[in-house]
């Protein structure tokens, strides 16, 4: 069985840590046997690592996209086999190479020279005429040259028509398309230029209505559409294999709103190619024909189909890094750490329609909720004041988290000040949350719970705001990925592939954390590896008062069979004092409790040893030397198990009661009493949230109502490298930075962002702003007032530096501004 180019990968990752690549060869074969058998990436990785040799997600994820893409192969093998054989073509070489193609494009290729043509085509239309033969006869050398002038001559346009045919024929060259393919890969040129508007006569609008606003028609009037800046665009002059992904991207949108036009120069050896890869030897008369055959396949037939596939990889190219990057900032953003057991009152900010303020208490049900009108057009500041007051006493709680959209400063002055000299809220701590979805969740059917029922549109945004401080994961897993907005232009690239991608990290996270089977909603349980939104829907339904009292008992649900539970078991967790196998709290699988009941034993304790926090110290102590590599071996042969297995059990074990979010800080109290762009002066340095990381840098949230661009070019340069390191592997989502400004541009409302050292303004910044830059370049912003400084902030999710950290991370943190 052939396993595709994604193996070579993944041998190749492993190649320093084994003798030969073929070693790995059986752990990949063995994980593609699992991923046939149904069995979900989470699952194996966790729980067959004895069968994989540990390869981790990236790996198998590697060899399951490997597996779709061979099924594919093979499936339209299949076809195209069928179809040489009914036309009778089939020969032993040609069924070998179709066989032995490694990719789509060599497999159409193959097939080109028997594909029925279409109709309309020049070559169709010339062998209906009767010039096949002819042309055959000069292709295969069996014409003299004064032969193939009476030929010729014998009829109307008969040397257009020969011509025609043979380039039908040159242009089927396998060969010549493969290396057509890569030439201009490497060597024509994408250029564009910008497209003149064309000037639309104005049309006059239907009067209004008179109550709504609504046109004499009943429709409602449509908002004139955002035009994009493409002007960076124009001119543009680069190699298909030099241009990055956001460019393409940003180039395919301009394309699409007929704002560019691309043209793709083929490089210059493409005749060349032709004429040594598709031609026969030639000489005389022969030579002259063939050679305007081939100039004319070129011109006509294969310059369309060799920018169609340059547009075509590129594109792919392009959606696949791009749908990589959403998937690695949701998962960082899924992963950020819980504030538990706090009460939280959540405010989603607003002018006209006031700020919506709800209160939960530690289990995340809404106690309570009201709307304030502190800000104008409103302004009622002194009842809002009060009203807020009242409510946060009266719940008891300790945060207040704001949404960070419109309003959100003013909001944040508001509450600073509401605070300020109440000593029964001293200890209230103040939190800026994105509200990315909040209102597409306030909307879906995902927000449809007993404890909301009674909440309008507004309150269950600000309820969904105080609950990603509560838990992120639990509260974000109910919004459609897509709607977070953590990616790069999502709305560009395939629907299907980034659902599929963005569905998979969403699985892997939750999988990673574990669900509280008797307390988890719907919307989290359906994300568990071997369950579904019906099965999800069965178990919360089936879910007795007092709760499951241990795993065993899924299997009498309906719809959770015994495939389901195997896959699924492991990630879920019965807590409390509801449990009766104290095992059922941890990360073991059922399958091996009697392996981790040996592998207690053998350290002279028990499973109660899970159930009092006391008894866990003594427990992860006594298994710390058992997890090293030699206590491990010895430890594997005493149970019985391999070290794969003994080490996962181990894990679980020693992380019992420990989520792996613990190690994450918690959210940042922004400390910037900023509210306008207009207020901000270049060189003032700023503290930030990182919202989003792209390839080309990062969008850090400094308190206003713009995000700023941190660019790639203004990291901090790591010791020893000429060049900025990758955005990606120093910057996280949600992570907490301090940046200088180094460019403001009110008119756009643009804000530019620099974390080096000395930062200098940046081209387009106005003399004034200059002189501002040397005045404030080792100031602050704008101090906090007396206010701000009542409320105790935290910090916001960011990892900590770290052994497992990588290096780049430890020294750019290290050097992170004071």
């Amino acid at each position: 069985m052939w396993l595709g180019a994604s193996f070579v990968l993944v041998v190749d990752q492993r190649r320093e840590a084994i003798p030969a690549p073929s070693s790995i060869l059986p752990q990949v074969y063995a994980t593609a046997e699992l991923l046939k058998d149904e069995c979900s990436v989470p699952f194996i990785v966790r729980y067959r690592a004895a069968n994989t040799g540990s390869l981790d997600e990236t790996a198998v994820l590697r060899i399951s996209k490997a597996l779709q893409q061979q099924a594919q192969l093979q499936a339209r093998c299949a076809t195209i086999v069928k179809e040489l054989t009914k036309q009778g073509v089939c020969t032993p070489a040609l069924l070998s190479a179709l066989h032995a193609a490694r990719d789509l494009e060599s497999l159409e290729d193959l097939y080109l020279p028997f594909k029925p043509p279409a109709k309309q085509c020049l070559a169709a239309k010339a062998r209906e005429l009767g010039f096949g033969p002819l042309a055959e006869r000069v292709w295969s050398q069996q014409m003299r040259d004064a032969e193939l002038d009476a030929a010729l001559a014998a009829a109307h346009d008969a040397e257009e028509h020969v011509l025609n045919v043979l380039a039908d024929k040159i242009s089927a060259s396998s060969n010549a398309r493969a290396s057509l393919r890569e030439a201009f890969w490497r060597d024509a040129r994408v250029e564009l230029r910008l497209v003149k508007p064309e000037k639309k006569p104005k049309v006059a609008s239907a009067p209004a209505d008179a109550k709504g606003g609504a046109n004499a028609d009943g429709k409602e009037p449509k908002p004139a559409g955002k035009l994009h800046d493409y002007s960076s665009l124009d001119g543009l002059s680069s190699r298909p294999s030099e241009m990055s992904a956001h460019r393409v991207l940003a180039i395919n949108r301009a394309e699409k709103e007929k704002a560019v036009k691309v043209v793709l120069t083929p490089p210059p050896q493409s005749l060349h190619i032709i004429f040594t890869e598709a031609l026969p030897p030639r000489s005389g008369r022969r030579k002259a024909l063939l050679e305007k055959a081939a100039e004319s396949a070129l011109k006509r037939l294969l310059l369309p189909s060799m920018r169609r596939a340059v547009r075509s990889r590129l594109t792919a190219q392009a959606e696949e890094a791009a749908i990589s990057v959403f998937s690695r900032n949701l998962r960082q953003l899924l992963l950020q750490r819980p504030l538990r057991g706090t009460a939280i009152a959540g405010i989603d900010p607003g002018f006209r329609s006031g700020c919506k303020l709800v209160a939960l208490d530690a289990a995340g049900r809404v106690r309570d909720s009201c709307v304030l009108f502190p800000h104008p057009p409103h302004g009622d500041r002194e009842a809002a004041r009060r009203r807020l007051r009242e409510l946060l006493v009266a719940f008891g709680c300790t945060v207040v988290a704001i949404g960070n959209g419109t309003a959100s400063r003013e909001t944040q002055q508001f509450v600073c000040e509401t605070l300020n000299g109440v000593s029964e809220l001293s200890h209230v701590r103040l939190s800026v949350v994105s509200e990315s979805g909040a209102s597409v969740l306030s909307v879906s059917a995902a927000s449809d719970n007993a404890d909301d029922a009674h909440l309008d549109v507004g309150a269950r945004g600000a309820a969904s705001i105080a609950r990603r401080l509560l838990d992120p994961l639990a509260e974000l897993v109910k919004i459609e990925p897509k709607a977070i907005g953590v990616g790069m232009y999502q709305h560009d690239v395939s629907a299907k592939l980034l659902e599929s991608e963005l569905a998979r990290v969403v699985q892997s996270c939750v999988c990673e954390v574990g669900v509280d089977i008797n307390t988890a909603s719907v919307a989290l349980l359906k994300h568990v590896a071997g369950l579904n939104a019906a099965r999800a829907a069965a178990i919360a339904a089936a879910r007795p008062a007092h709760g499951f009292a241990s795993r065993a008992e899924l299997k009498k649900v309906k719809g959770i069979g015994a495939k389901s539970f195997e896959q699924a078991a492991g990630f879920l967790r019965v807590c409390g004092d509801a449990a009766s196998e104290p095992l059922d709290s941890t990360a073991v699988h059922p399958e091996s409790y009697k392996l981790a009941a040996a592998v207690l034993k053998h350290a002279k304790l028990s499973p109660a040893d899970l159930c009092s926090d006391a008894r866990r110290a003594r427990l992860v102590s006594a298994l710390t030397h058992a997890r090293s590599d030699g206590g491990l071996a010895s430890l594997s042969a005493a149970v019985g198990a391999p070290v794969e297995t003994t080490r996962e059990v181990l894990d679980a074990l020693c992380a019992a009661s420990r989520d792996a979010r613990d190690t994450l800080d918690g959210p940042l109290l922004l400390g910037s009493q900023m509210c306008q762009l207009s207020d901000v002066s270049i060189g003032s340095r700023l503290r930030g949230v990182v919202r989003n990381v792209t390839p080309f840098g990062a969008f850090v949230d400094v308190g206003l109502k713009q995000d700023g661009l941190l660019h790639s070019s203004e990291l901090e340069r790591l010791p020893g490298e000429a060049r900025p390191p990758e955005p990606h592997a120093v910057l996280r989502v949600g992570q907490t930075v301090t940046v200088s400004v180094v460019r403001v541009d009110i008119a756009k409302g643009q804000l530019s962002l620099s974390m080096r050292q000395g930062a200098t303004p940046r081209c387009g910044t106005s003399a004034a702003q200059a002189s501002a830059a040397r005045g404030h370049a080792h100031s602050m912003a704008q101090p906090p007032t007396e206010a701000a400084r009542q409320v105790k902030p935290t910090s916001q999710p960011t990892k900590r530096a770290g052994r497992d950290e990588p290096d780049a991370v430890r020294r750019t943190m290290a050097k992170r501004l004071p």
